[in-house]
Order: structure tokens, then C-alpha cells, then sequence
């Protein structure tokens, strides 16, 4: 049975999965990849495995914690700073290479950081067998160059969840009838919060409501983690919805413009809403 050493750059795993991979049908995204990539060695005997990361920026799940300890993960604390996860864990491998006490014959290392190449370097000098886990997305071209042409054993953690490689400018994501409800059950949500703050009745007629506005959706996306950050400030994603008709502007009598749902496109994607708004409910002044 192989001796077999985990190491794991947990900051950028749990970073990379929640800003770029967290979909609405996914919730525990980050306990599926525990769970699929400890799977895989099943059969060998596993020494010790480490995580690095900084718990002040990581706020790990009961469900999560308790994934880790099933799994016998030492959890270590790392201080901010550029790439500290992947510095402890480089001194932690170099350290066990040259401890005469320690016999490990495979090392498992998951980081996306070229930072890794010396590393890798070393652990073939010493003739040690090694697998290299990253993710396909954010990580530079050179060192997955590097990986391929020097024969090195590499699995993407996209390939292990069954995830497409993100895209900032992959509109067909949009395209996915439960990731799009989700999407819109938020904005659905802030539309009728909205109009619900500024409603004003006098003699049992509605005289004023409050209209949702672009700036206001961009904000109230990004409060709640709804698109990659990124993608909010390039203006892709409302962009998106706005294109393929999903979203449009209503203009008020007053001037003001009221961000609306087209029912009809979203129901023939077979995605219905509760109480979405419609442009006979601002038929009167807008407060906004």
C-alpha cells in the first residue's frame, strides 16, 4: 500500500470554488469536493493530510469541519500575506523530504500556483511520486505547460466536481434554466422590496412606489454573492440578462427608468416567478 502525503492550499481551493463555481442547484459545493477528491485515495494509506488557510478571511461550515475531520485533515492557520498558503506548504513538504523518519512515497499537491515548480523539481530529484491538483481557470498557462511537458501526473479540480471551466464571457450559463431561476428569484425579490419601501396609498389608491434602477441591482447582486465580482464590474452579467431580453427598462412617467422581468421569455424557458411586477403596477409618479 502507498504511503501517501496530502497537501492542500485550501485558501485558493475555497476562494476559487465560492467566487467562480458557487451555483444555486450546488450549495455544498465545498463539502462535494472534499468528498470527491479524498475518494480518490481510498486505497492508499494516507500518512497525514494538510490544509492551509486563514480562518480571519474562511468561515468554515459545521458540515464542512466536520467533512475535514471525517477525512483526518489537519486544518492550519495561515497569516494574510501573498501566497502564504502555498509558502507553508512548500517548507512543509521540503521538511518532510529530508526528515529520515518520515517515509512518504506519493505526495498529493493541490495548488494552482506556479510557485509550485521548484517543488516539483525537488520531489523528482528525490525520485518521490507526486500528483498535482489545480484548477484549470486561474491557473497560468506556463506552469500547466510546464506540468504536460515534463510528464507530470495532473488532475484539474473542475474535472473531479464535473464542473465546465468558468468563463467570464460565457453567456450560455445563462442559458441553464435552474441557474438563471436562481438569478432571478434575487432580482425578483429586490424588484418587489423595491416597490414595497416606497409605497405610498392615500384613500385606498396607490399613488407612489419605489422602482429598481441598474445601480441598485448591481449593488444588491454583489451584497449577496448572486454574480463573480468581476463580472458585475465589467458589466457583463446585467448586460447579459438585458440582451437576450430577460431584463428591460420600463421609462416612468416621470423620467425614472423601472428594471422589470419580461414574463413571457422567462416563462418559455419554463421558469415562473411569484408576484413579478408588471408595468401596469407604475402607472402613477415614482419615488425612487
Amino acid at each position: 500500500m502507498t504511503n501517501t502525503a496530502i497537501y492542500i492550499d485550501y485558501d485558493n481551493v475555497f476562494i476559487t470554488l465560492d467566487r467562480y463555481y458557487k451555483k444555486y442547484d450546488t450549495l455544498n459545493i465545498q463539502q462535494d469536493f472534499i468528498q470527491k477528491f479524498f475518494a480518490k485515495f481510498s486505497s492508499d494509506n494516507v500518512l497525514h493530510s494538510r490544509a492551509y488557510l486563514n480562518f480571519h478571511n474562511i468561515s468554515l461550515t459545521d458540515e464542512l469541519f466536520n467533512e475535514f475531520r471525517k477525512n483526518m485533515v489537519q486544518l492550519y492557520h495561515i497569516h494574510s500575506g501573498n501566497n502564504t498558503s502555498d509558502v507553508q506548504l512548500i517548507i512543509d513538504v521540503i521538511k518532510s523530504l529530508y526528515d529520515p523518519n518520515v517515509k512518504i512515497d506519493k505526495y498529493i499537491i493541490v495548488s494552482s500556483d506556479s510557485d509550485m515548480i521548484p517543488l516539483i523539481n525537488e520531489l523528482k530529484i528525490n525520485g518521490k511520486e507526486y500528483e498535482i491538483y489545480y484548477f484549470a481557470f486561474n491557473t497560468n498557462l506556463d506552469y500547466q505547460d510546464y506540468l504536460q511537458d515534463t510528464n507530470s501526473k495532473f488532475t484539474t479540480i473542475e474535472s473531479i466536481l464535473g464542473l465546465e471551466v468558468y468563463s467570464r464571457e460565457n453567456e450560455s450559463k445563462f442559458d441553464d434554466t435552474e441557474y438563471l431561476k436562481g438569478i432571478l428569484t434575487f432580482i425578483n425579490n429586490l424588484i418587489n422590496k423595491t416597490y414595497t419601501t416606497y409605497l405610498k396609498v392615500d384613500n385606498g389608491e396607490i399613488i407612489s412606489a419605489g422602482a429598481t434602477h441598474k445601480g441598485l441591482l448591481r449593488d444588491y447582486l454583489e451584497q449577496n454573492n448572486v454574480f463573480v465580482r468581476e463580472d458585475l464590474k465589467s458589466g457583463f452579467a446585467i448586460d447579459t440578462l438585458f440582451k437576450k431580453g430577460i431584463l428591460y427598462e420600463y421609462e416612468l412617467s416621470n423620467g425614472f427608468k423601472a428594471i422589470l422581468i419580461n414574463e413571457t421569455i422567462i416563462n418559455s424557458k419554463g421558469i415562473t416567478l411569484n408576484n413579478i411586477k408588471k408595468e401596469s403596477d407604475f402607472k402613477f409618479p415614482i419615488t425612487v
